[in-house]
C-alpha cells in the first residue's frame, strides 16, 4: 500500500509493512535520507514532522542548504478495494476514523456526495470477510 503526506512542502511516500505491522515513509527528493514510521496515523504523522524538523534542524547547525521540497502536483492513490485487501491480508483491526484518514490521505474527498470510496473499502472489505470464512469452513471439512 502506498500513498503521501505532506508537511512543511516536502512530501513523503507512506508504506504499509504487514510483516512489521507498521507503517513507514521517506522523503521525497532529497539527498538525505530521512525516513519515519508509526503503528497508527496518528503516530506516523507525529514521527514524520520530527524527523523532517530534526533534518532542518541539523542542516541549520551545519550551515548545510537543505533540500528543496518538491513542488507541482504529485499524485498517488491507492484504490479503497486494495486497502480493503491489505487490511484483510494482514489481519488488521479496523478503526473507521483511520479508514477514512487513510483514505483522505489518499486524495479521497469524503465529503464529496460523487465519491464512493469510503462505501467501496467496505463493501469489498465484507466480501474479502466472506471468502475468508468460506476458506475457514473448507479448512475445517478436510481436517476433519
Amino acid at each position: 500500500m502506498n500513498s503521501t503526506m505532506e508537511y512543511k512542502g516536502y512530501k513523503a511516500v507512506i508504506c504499509f509493512s504487514g510483516d512489521d505491522r507498521c507503517f513507514y515513509g521517506k522523503v521525497l527528493c532529497t539527498k538525505d535520507f530521512i525516513g519515519f514510521d508509526g503503528t497508527t496515523v496518528s503516530e506516523l504523522e507525529d514521527s514524520f514532522h520530527s524527523a523532517l524538523d530534526d533534518y532542518l534542524d541539523l542542516c541549520r547547525e551545519e550551515n548545510k542548504e537543505p533540500a528543496i521540497p518538491i513542488s507541482g502536483d504529485f499524485e498517488s492513490k491507492i484504490s479503497p478495494e486494495q486497502l480493503a485487501h491489505e487490511f484483510i491480508k494482514h489481519d488488521m483491526k479496523l478503526n473507521p476514523e483511520e479508514i477514512d484518514h487513510i483514505l483522505r490521505l489518499s486524495n479521497y474527498n469524503l465529503l464529496d456526495e460523487h465519491d464512493d470510496s469510503r462505501e467501496r473499502f467496505w463493501t469489498h472489505w465484507k466480501g474479502l470477510q466472506r471468502m475468508k470464512a468460506v476458506d475457514r469452513k473448507v479448512d475445517l471439512k478436510k481436517a476433519v
